[in-house]
């Protein structure tokens, strides 16, 4: 049986340099149409320059013609702005034309063009000391959308970064397309509130407090070309280790990694301890991250040993912190739980408002880990207050989200959902769609447990498009299957069968074989259903 398709179109512009990224564009799109789009009623078309058609006139202007006719815009850039496409309207690049034409049309009522999303691909950290005109004119433009805050864009590490936010706009999109509306930007990542009276120019401070103040009023680009100069040199590890940190919180982990080794050789070239203590400390946090323990775990102890023998209880506190996290990753939180305690104490000589705040919230998921939640949502309720006391953001959407699954297991689900819904906002903000959608999950829980069903599918729907667009499919499956039961529990068999069949090809692909016999058996029950309430209507109808 046919069934009819609804075809969007999108254009993706760059200069030359990332054709990578144009081959993964056209692999996304036909992949993702095959796994979900299709089966949903929906067929993505990717168009770019060398996809058109060849023609008489400027060459431009036949890709224009082209973009003219798409729904959604993606345009990234790394390195490169482009040459002089030719023309009268003054455009300095092909890409910027194509840009500044997709702008004009997006939200027209006489264009089908709705969405714009702008990837950077990450540079060469040594690129930003000497960018060249070129990457000049790249660097000009992303601190334009910094200022505007009109548009938002993403920062790209990896191949999987540009797959994985590709794919979480497709799945809005489809969701936004099954519910008749246009597909919902996601937002852009940022790595702190801008906080108030971080709008004055930092001029006058030192350039380290430059960067960092740039940095916490969205002023990103500036502040890592401070970053840059400062490490440039390659022979200070405190300057190193500012830039790496500043990459860490941008999610730039690769790029991180890599200055945090060196940093850590110069330290130890140069017979620094602290400094050579603190790049064991943010290596092997960073390693851990990756859950590569057994190359983090000597790092931190060397670290907590060299700061407990410089009696620097700060540092100390830092890496008993760090090490505790390793600890309870590894199923010893016994041994994590001592390490947190025991920071805490160490932080009474030189407080830390940040670290301080961590220590509490490891604390607080040890507590949840044993049942025991008005300890941990208390726990994680001072977490969350001297994180805001820090000013600092990083990890308080992961604290809201622990604080409201304790609060949630003290049976009050009405109380965690404003704190859920906060976390949401936080991943989004960060460009954590993990998080987003693990906070979604968690969002839809709440809300299924106060009797809101409409706010429970949507949040279970939204978390399942985005467990899906990262590949997480064991997650996808799990949400879309709450849906189903959300569904039937209601009535609406036709919308619990589609759910399950959402969930169906996804256990499929993780040869789960018990999920696939359960949901078959579902299904097999609702037709079942739907087959009986069909033939009894007729003897309805006869009395």
């Amino acid at each position: 049986m046919s069934s009819a398709l609804t075809a969007y179109r999108i254009f993706i512009a760059s200069p030359g340099g990332l054709q990578d990224i144009r081959e993964a564009f056209r692999d996304i799109i036909a992949k993702y149409n095959t796994e979900d789009a299709m089966r949903r009623g929906v067929v993505f078309i990717p168009v770019g320059w060398e996809l058109t058609l060849g023609g008489m006139g400027r060459p431009q202007g036949i890709i224009n013609q082209e973009l003219d006719e798409c729904d959604a815009f993606v345009l990234v850039l790394h390195d490169r702005w482009g040459s002089n496409p030719g023309g009268n309207e003054g455009y300095t690049s092909g890409t910027q034309e194509e840009y500044e034409r997709a702008l004009q049309h997006c939200g027209a009522a006489d264009k089908p063009m709705r969405e714009l999303l702008v990837f950077f691909k990450s540079l060469e950290t040594e690129r930003l000391s000497d960018p060249g005109p070129q990457l000049q004119q790249v660097l000009d433009f992303k601190k334009k959308l910094e200022q505007e805050r009109q548009l938002l864009f993403h920062q790209i590490e990896t191949p999987r970064d540009f797959e994985d936010r590709f794919r979480a706009f497709l799945a809005s999109w489809i969701r936004d397309h099954e519910k008749g509306q246009k597909a919902a930007e996601l937002q852009a990542p940022v790595l702190a509130a801008p906080k108030a009276g971080d709008e004055h120019d930092p001029a006058n401070l030192a350039p380290l407090e430059q960067a960092a103040a740039m940095e916490r009023g969205g002023r990103f680009t500036e502040a890592e070309a401070i970053y840059s100069e400062l490490a440039a040199p390659n022979n200070d590890p405190e300057a190193l280790l500012q830039y790496a940190d500043f990459l860490f919180r941008s999610r730039r982990k690769v790029q991180a990694e890599a200055i945090y080794r060196r940093a850590l050789a110069i330290a130890e070239a140069g017979g620094d301890p602290r400094a050579t203590a603190q790049a064991q400390i943010q290596l092997g946090y960073a390693l851990s991250q990756k859950q590569d323990f057994d190359s983090a775990q000597p790092l931190l102890e060397a670290a907590m040993q060299a700061f407990e023998q410089q009696a620097l209880r700060r540092d100390l506190a830092e890496a008993k912190l760090r090490l505790g996290e390793l600890r309870a990753a590894t199923g010893n939180e016994g041994a994590a739980k001592t390490l947190f305690d025991s920071g805490l104490i160490d932080l009474d000589a030189d407080d830390d408002l940040e670290v301080r705040a961590d220590l509490n919230a490891a604390l607080a998921q040890d507590a949840s880990n044993r049942g025991e939640f008005e300890t941990a949502a208390e726990l994680y309720q001072l977490a969350r207050k001297l994180k805001e006391q820090s000013g600092s953001f990083r990890d308080l959407a992961d604290i809201l989200v622990g604080l409201g699954s304790a609060v949630e297991a003290l049976e009050r689900p009405a109380e965690a959902i404003p704190i859920y819904k906060e976390s949401v906002s936080l991943f989004e903000r960060e460009g954590n769609i993990a998080g987003q959608a693990d906070a979604l999950d968690h969002l839809a829980h709440a809300y299924d447990a106060t009797g809101a069903t409409d706010e429970a599918l949507q949040a279970y729907d939204q978390a399942a498009g985005l467990f899906d667009a990262i590949q997480k499919f064991d997650s996808a499956a799990d949400a879309y299957t709450s849906v189903a039961k959300l569904y039937a529990k209601l009535g609406k068999d036709a919308d619990a069968a589609s759910a399950y069949r959402q969930a169906l090809p996804l256990l499929v692909r993780l040869k789960d074989r018990g999920e696939v016999k359960e949901i078959y058996e579902s299904l097999e029950g609702l037709l079942r259903k739907s087959a009986g309430e069909a033939t009894e209507a007729p003897a309805a109808h006869d009395r």
